[in-house]
């Protein structure tokens, strides 16, 4: 009879992103509540041979989602680590961040109607929505040393802003007084401080 293996849960310990810290501390702050919080949905995901390893898929409440998978370095010097956070959604609001610093990307809702929209922002693909004739409910911008240019970049450090891309004309543009760029440590530091909030809501129900 094969011997039941109890996975070994890999917790969130990057520190590349400002908002690192908190994911890592919300997880362990609703590991200690057994992953039971009302109102929160924890998804949990086992890999490696024989599902020898596991973390947090994804944390999901009313008005937030964190998607872990984003490299984190290797355990047992040959399989990746991947329980630091990669997607992370508040309100009107997505950004994708990666190990080797490519992007991020943002995206911001444009839409006039949040709760019907909010289910496709958060869980729908955003690739090509012009081109494909979609509703206009969201702009994309992409990491960028220049505030007028997507695309950009050097891997080795976070791009200082996040510049409008339409993707050769594949996705909408902003118009009226939209934002043509963000300054990425401030739409870092939105994140951080909106998920210090969830994390104190947490940590005291």
């Amino acid at each position: 009879m094969r011997r039941q293996i109890t996975p070994r849960f890999l917790y969130p310990t990057a520190r590349q992103f400002p908002f690192d810290e908190v994911c890592g501390n919300l997880v362990k702050a609703l590991e200690q509540k057994q992953f039971n919080v009302p109102g929160i949905k924890v998804e949990l995901y086992s890999y490696g041979q024989r599902e020898t390893y596991s973390r947090v898929g994804t944390i999901e409440g009313d008005d937030f989602r964190l998607t872990f998978g984003r490299r984190q370095g290797l355990v047992d010097f040959e399989l990746n680590n991947t329980a630091a956070v990669a997607e992370l959604d508040i309100p009107l609001k997505k950004l994708k961040v990666c190990e080797d610093n490519s992007g991020p990307t943002f995206y911001l809702y444009v839409g006039t109607d949040w709760e019907t929209d909010k289910q496709q922002f958060v869980h729908g693909f955003k690739v090509n929505s012009k081109y494909n004739g979609k509703p206009r409910t969201y702009l994309t911008y992409s990491g960028s040393l220049r505030k007028d240019r997507p695309g950009i970049y050097q891997r080795e450090k976070i791009m200082p802003f996040l510049a409008h891309n339409d993707d050769l004309g594949r996705e909408y543009s902003p118009q009226n007084g939209e934002p043509t760029y963000f300054e990425t440590p401030v739409i870092f530091n939105e994140f951080k401080e909106f998920l210090e909030e969830k994390l104190e809501q947490i940590i005291s129900n």
